[in-house]
């Protein structure tokens, strides 16, 4: 969501969420590649689960296969904090 001077929520990531999963998968995947899909990504392409919650998906190259990536993030009122990842190959 872009407020009216053109800038959006600050996108945080949970440190659960760094600490486990994103170290993981740190070869194909980073904190600021998840920051700027999560800021680019416009409202109509977001997956509402509720008024405060959605998923985005999009595809990363990992290890020479291309699989998907959805990310939950948790919309506030002050950010928007990525909670869980998860990345699954693309059938």
């Amino acid at each position: 969501m872009v407020d009216s001077l053109g800038y959006g929520k600050p996108v945080n990531v949970s440190f659960p969420l760094y600490e486990r999963w994103l170290s993981k998968h740190s070869r194909f995947l980073n904190e600021d590649v998840i920051k700027s899909i999560i800021d680019s990504t416009p409202e109509e392409e977001r997956d509402y689960v509720n008024s405060e919650r959605f998923k985005v998906k999009f595809r990363r190259k990992k290890n020479g296969d291309i699989v998907t990536v959805v990310l939950w993030v948790h919309e506030k009122d002050q950010e928007e904090l990525v909670y869980k990842g998860h990345v699954q190959p693309l059938m």
